[in-house]
């Protein structure tokens, strides 16, 4: 996951080697009680940059047996516009899988 450190007072930049797909976490909730109570947990958690991760997508199966992509991202790697670009790359890798197509 992405995550900064800071070098000889220099503030870096950089995705852990193990971040793949295989190793997103991958959440599952049997009630919208449980559901709802985590994501307020888990949005009320601050980032702090310099100690833990900057960027964290999750991927949940809500109660109802939906399926949706969370990102937590801090506002020092992605700013509107770019949040905007990684979701519309996400929707188009998504409908190419989906048809079968590049």
């Amino acid at each position: 996951m992405g995550r900064f450190i800071k070098e000889k007072g220099i503030i870096k930049q950089y995705f852990a080697k193990e971040y793949s797909i295989d190793n997103i976490k991958c959440l599952s909730f049997n009630s919208k009680e449980e559901q709802h109570k985590w994501l307020l947990s888990y949005r009320k958690k601050t980032i702090k940059y310099l100690k833990g991760i900057v960027f964290e997508p999750l991927f949940i199966k809500t109660y109802d047996n939906k399926y949706m992509l969370l990102t937590k991202v801090c506002h020092l790697i992605l700013d509107l516009y770019g949040i905007n670009n990684l979701y519309k790359d996400i929707f188009a890798v998504y409908e190419s899988l989906k048809n079968n197509s590049e």
